[in-house]
């Protein structure tokens, strides 16, 4: 985790999933039938849903591999599908940003700010980028 001031105004901390060594979802399905403090990764993914707590906004992003995310955002995202039946970042805004050499990015942003508003995100801005390899 890396923390930028940028002014007196604005704080910028970022996340790299990479560094949480998050396991991947067992799909146990505690976090649905006990609430998310009784599945196994609790302990990780409590963290990261407490930084998006904190945030007036993310910038969430991600590279584009087969026109979707990586499979360390994917694993994430399935680790907070419980929310999907119990949103709470009503007051959250996000920016989904993701990068491509070739197709499919406008796809990739689609799907996580979709399930970003699953989430509860009230504003979800899209920004694929193409570039050429």
């Amino acid at each position: 985790m890396e923390i930028l001031a940028l002014s007196n105004d604005s704080v910028f901390e970022e996340i790299h999933l990479s560094e949480y060594n998050l396991p991947f979802c067992t799909g146990c399905s505690a976090c649905f039938r006990k609430g998310h403090e009784y599945y196994p990764h609790n302990k990780i993914v409590q963290y990261i849903i407490g930084e998006i707590s904190w945030a007036d906004g993310i910038i969430f992003a991600t590279t584009t591999f087969n026109m979707q995310p990586t499979a360390l955002t994917k694993n994430l995202i399935d680790h907070l599908c419980f929310m999907l039946h119990r949103p709470f970042f009503f007051t959250k805004i996000a920016l989904v940003v993701s990068t491509t050499a070739g197709i499919g990015a406008d796809k990739t942003v689609e799907y996580l700010a979709g399930t970003l508003r699953g989430l509860g995100f009230n504003k979800c801005n899209e920004f694929p980028l193409t570039s050429h390899s």
